[in-house]
């Protein structure tokens, strides 16, 4: 069976110039980069020192399956009333097995001491991509870029939600992508 993609993001210009080879529907472009701690560890644990991958949360034979995976990307500076925003929507679609993934390209540890301040516990993945390595694959200008991933790896949704909005659009798109499994 057949799922309907919705895109209810505005599309914008900068999002069609970020994204000159992939469209929704298409697959979502696979990565690998460190995730940047958040909780401080007292003992060296090697499960938390790995890359993560998007192939973690997508695709068949998914180590942690989820029903989506959003992926935030952040500009140098770390947003943090964004972070903020994605972190309430983590906890209310964690039940539904959704994963938000935010790729930092600034300083790693300024956004790891940021993210422990503002934090006592998350489930949001923070990941360095200091080298733009993944953000140059999906193209420029990916400042505040949202993409939806469905379950299958593909690309359900993409967007530049201004702030203010960023809550109510992300969610609608959610249960959107959601209603389809």
């Amino acid at each position: 069976m057949a799922a309907t993609m919705v895109l209810l993001f505005a599309p914008t210009s900068e999002a069609t110039q970020a994204l000159p080879t992939i469209y929704v529907g298409d697959p979502a472009l696979h990565f690998s980069l460190p995730q940047i701690h958040v909780e401080p560890h007292a003992q060296f644990d090697p499960a938390l020192d790995k890359n993560v991958t998007l192939c973690t949360y997508t695709g068949d034979g998914a180590e942690i399956p989820a029903n989506g995976v959003v992926l935030y990307f952040s500009g140098n500076d770390l947003d943090l009333s964004r972070v903020k925003t994605l972190h309430r929507v983590q906890r209310r679609f964690a039940k539904q097995d959704v994963q938000i993934i935010a790729l930092h390209r600034g300083d790693p540890q300024t956004a790891k001491t940021l993210l422990r301040r503002t934090f006592r516990k998350t489930q949001m993945v923070v990941l360095d991509d200091s080298h733009a390595v993944v953000s140059d694959r999906y193209g420029h200008d990916l400042d505040d870029m949202v993409m939806i991933v469905d379950a299958e790896g593909r690309l359900f949704a993409v967007g530049k939600p201004e702030e203010a909005n960023l809550d109510r659009e992300l969610s609608l798109e959610l249960r959107g992508l959601l209603q389809g499994h």
